[in-house]
């Protein structure tokens, strides 16, 4: 998972990018509402990286404060 939270005032657009070993990426834009977090389930979102070696950056579009963390469960 990766854990996006959105500490300001108005809701922002993040978008979350996974470069493979191979020069491959996927992306997707994700909202994220004010003063809210987003669980973004990797394995739903991208099937193509289920059992595959990734780099990830998480951008906010907007500028806005965003935290990210990484969970493995």
């Amino acid at each position: 998972y990766v854990l996006v939270a959105n500490t300001g005032a108005t809701a922002t657009s993040v978008r979350v990018t996974l470069y493979f070993d191979t020069g491959i990426s996927a992306q997707q834009t994700f909202t994220v509402a004010s003063s809210a977090r987003l669980n973004v389930d990797v394995r739903a979102e991208f099937p193509t990286a289920a059992g595959r070696a990734f780099a990830t950056i998480v951008e906010s579009l907007d500028a806005a404060p965003i935290v990210v963390e990484r969970a493995m469960y």
